[in-house]
């Protein structure tokens, strides 16, 4: 699905170290992640990547993970990875990590913590259909908010006023909607979800209850 959704939803919970999205893909998650990201260990994908490491594949590098970009991320259906920072840390991982990583990958949760001290990584992210529910954990707390606000400003084409970055920020921990109409942008606070057919299904009475906050 190559379109782009008119819609995104934003919950950060965890004092900004996961996020739950809607409208987020992950090409927009690599070009908008406020520090460069070149290792992907893969825990649930149909890619091949660069080499096979106990089970998992590898994409090494920013040529790997632009040749990544270029897949059909939302046939995958789901597709979960962390990151890690060098090829020679794996090695260190032990047989209870591996099987964190697995659980991770199959339930999308961390057993106990989702970053490894050996991997040094710095976020785990699960997604569903590309771009249609995705969930992130991110170790710098602020990191999720500024992926938010980058791929808000690449939408838009033009750098955010303060009181729109604000009312993004102000909003996004109580689960924010943002509307995308043409020339116009808005924003609703409209609670926690991670069923998406659920407030898709009821957007308009949604909208309504919730009441407009800001508009552009």
């Amino acid at each position: 699905m190559k379109q782009t959704r008119k819609h995104i939803y934003a919950h950060i919970i965890n004092n900004g170290h996961e996020a739950v999205f809607y409208g987020i893909k992950f090409a927009d998650f690599v070009e908008c992640m406020p520090v460069p990201i070149e290792n992907l260990l893969l825990l649930k994908s149909d890619y091949c990547g660069e080499r096979d490491f106990r089970g998992f594949w590898l994409v090494e590098g920013k040529e790997g993970i632009a040749a990544l970009m270029c897949e059909d991320i939302y046939g995958y259906g789901d597709f979960c990875f962390v990151d890690y920072l060098n090829a020679s840390s794996l090695g260190e991982l032990t047989e209870l990590q591996i099987a964190e990583l697995l659980y991770l990958g199959h339930t999308h949760k961390p057993l106990g913590t989702p970053f490894f001290e050996v991997l040094q990584n710095r976020f785990a992210y699960f997604s569903h259909d590309d771009g249609w529910y995705s969930r992130i954990y991110c170790k710098n707390e602020n990191s999720l908010v500024s992926l938010l606000l980058n791929v808000v400003q690449k939408r838009v084409g033009r750098v955010l006023k303060k009181d729109l970055v604000s009312g993004i920020g102000s909003l996004v921990g109580q689960g924010l909607l943002i509307e995308f109409e043409e020339n116009k942008m808005e924003l609703y606070e409209v609670g926690k979800y991670v069923n998406m057919n659920e407030w898709l299904n009821n957007l308009e009475n949604i909208k309504r209850n919730a009441g407009r906050f800001l508009s552009m």
